[in-house]
């Protein structure tokens, strides 16, 4: 059966063994995420236990096998493509940061909320969303449906002809 790991659940880490909540996010941080922290110094020590720990397990486990054999064992169960589907089956990919953190561009305030009035008129509009501001729009909420979409479709013929 598999296991599916969550960051919701919030263990008490006062009493909690293990790796702290800053080294896991190093852990899942990719490099061209451009972030201040990565994987690469971790990858490093990590794939460095990784042989030993195999090594260490088939040495006691395969006592009669000679270093060639043990060595080969090892490269199966340290080579990238296993690493890839024990990953992808514990779904480690999914809690992966692989992108490169833009406030700009892909960061949203936590209950960030867009009408789906709005929504729905900037997509039509065709306009990339860079190059919405906000700033731009008055207060929606105070506006209907309609009165959106004319404005949406007003600043659009502006956006257009500055683009």
């Amino acid at each position: 059966e598999k296991q599916l790991f969550s960051f919701d659940h919030q263990p008490d880490l006062n009493d909690h063994d293990g790796p702290s909540p800053s080294v896991i996010l190093q852990a899942l941080t990719m490099s061209n995420a451009n972030d201040g922290v990565n994987l690469e110094r971790l990858e490093t020590i990590g794939d460095s236990y990784l042989k030993f720990a195999i090594t260490a397990y088939l040495y006691c486990n395969y006592p009669q096998q000679h270093e060639g054999k043990l060595s080969y064992l090892r490269s199966k169960q340290v080579s990238n493509l296993n690493l890839y589907r024990l990953g992808k089956y514990k779904g480690l990919g999914e809690c992966m940061v692989a992108t490169k953190f833009e406030p700009h561009d892909n960061w949203l305030p936590p209950s960030y909320y867009v009408p789906r009035e709005l929504e729905e008129a900037l997509i039509d509009s065709g306009v990339p969303s860079g190059h919405w501001n906000m700033a731009d729009l008055p207060n929606l909420h105070e506006l209907t449906s309609d009165q959106i979409r004319d404005l949406v479709h007003e600043r659009t013929k502006l956006i257009k002809g500055n683009v």
